[in-house]
């Protein structure tokens, strides 16, 4: 019953309650529709014209932003070439080192054979890895040759195809390498069977 006399109240003021009408900030005014209009005019050519603006300023930096990574594109190029010609420096150098003390290396153990064969000893097998080694000598040469050729002939303009032709040319010069260290070897076994 309490509660009741508690809703009551409520009711009350809810039944006898008016709707509160809001109020029109301006009075609308019939004769000054031109104005009106020429004011709204106005304001979507402004509108237009920020829009267009935007549009402008976007367009601005994505032509910036495409013009960088061409730059990136080419000094990415540019430091390819010249890491790849600084390669084929080193390894001519480094390969042509290689040769001449292989070659003066088989030089020392031919007259070393000879040596031992003008005192009546058997030297047959070290003659034959002395020429198995400068076989593999030879051949580490030419892979040595296309290598640093390779790694000359790479164009800077085509980006997309350098990786494979340097990766081309460094299979050719692990080719090499791989050669001059079996020279090397037979080259020992040569001398270690001369003793």
């Amino acid at each position: 019953m309490k509660k009741a006399y508690f809703l009551l109240p409520v009711f009350i003021l809810l039944i006898t309650a008016r709707p509160i009408q809001a109020e029109t900030q301006t009075p609308v005014d019939t004769t000054n529709r031109g104005e009106r209009i020429e004011v709204r005019e106005a304001r979507v050519t402004e509108r237009m014209g920020k829009i267009e603006e935007k549009k402008e300023n976007r367009e601005a930096r994505v032509t910036d932003r495409m013009g960088k990574v061409e730059e990136k594109k080419e000094d990415r190029q540019a430091r390819r070439s010249e890491i790849a010609e600084n390669h084929a420096e080193r390894l001519e150098k480094r390969f042509g080192a290689y040769t001449q003390r292989l070659t003066t290396l088989s030089e020392k153990i031919q007259t070393r054979i000879d040596a031992v064969k003008a005192q009546g000893n058997d030297t047959a097998s070290s003659q034959e890895k002395l020429d198995s080694g400068l076989a593999a000598l030879t051949s580490a040469r030419s892979y040595a040759d296309q290598s640093v050729a390779q790694f000359r002939a790479i164009d800077p303009e085509k980006f997309e195809e350098q990786k494979s032709e340097a990766q081309a040319a460094r299979e050719l010069a692990d080719k090499a390498r791989e050669g001059y260290k079996n020279a090397l070897e037979l080259f020992r076994s040569a001398v270690k069977e001369l003793k």
